[in-house]
């Protein structure tokens, strides 16, 4: 797991960040991952339990940043779950990334989930992809939440979860403005995500 988390390093740390914590990857006291750049971030736990409490660069060696408190970025309550088929949805946000390239389209709040009742349907751009996704759970009297999404961060968060040999994964989150989890059915890995704005 710790190769694989590597190699999509990148994409979970940004190099143009102001703060040196957004350049380097975090293992922390119980040797769980945790890589972030303040938009789209991954936890990984107990990976590396055997040489805990360090940071490392992107290039593999080690770094003299401190490990980062990452739980800010768990707190949030969660009022839903879906869970979703990765295949399918990499293939659709990949397939709407290459398209966004053609049309020169900014994927800026496209990509869109909405509630209605006890289903979720899937937009972008307006269009409707897909309608039929269960709700798993759903608090009493929650409103119905309209969440949105900048495409390619959604992308990378569904290619690290593909290539750990995640076939389906849970979608969590209360409200269109608080961090959305992408993870495993265990939890050992989750993914977190930032929402663009609803407006």
């Amino acid at each position: 797991m710790f190769d694989t988390l590597m190699k999509h390093a990148k994409h979970f740390t940004n190099l143009d960040h102001l703060k040196e914590s957004a350049h380097v990857v975090h293992i922390d006291v119980d040797g769980n991952l945790f890589m972030t750049d303040s938009i789209i971030g991954v936890l990984a736990k107990d990976v590396c339990p055997d040489n805990p409490n360090r940071t490392i660069a992107l290039d593999g060696k080690p770094s003299k940043v401190p490990v980062f408190n990452y739980s800010k970025f768990f707190g949030y309550e969660i009022t839903e779950t879906l869970l979703l088929d990765l295949k399918e949805m990499l293939l659709l946000t990949q397939g709407l990334e290459a398209v966004k390239k053609v049309e020169g389209v900014s994927p800026l709040g496209a990509f869109r989930f909405e509630t209605e009742s006890d289903q979720y349907k899937i937009f972008y751009q307006g269009i409707e992809f897909i309608s039929t996704y269960n709700l798993m759970d759903k608090k009493p009297k929650q409103n119905d939440v309209d969440i949105r999404f900048d495409v390619s961060l959604l992308t990378k968060a569904f290619k690290l979860l593909k290539d750990l040999g995640i076939q389906t994964c849970k979608m969590q989150f209360s409200s269109s403005m608080r961090p959305c989890y992408f993870s495993s059915d265990d939890e050992l890995v989750r993914v977190v995500v930032m929402p663009c704005r609803s407006y």
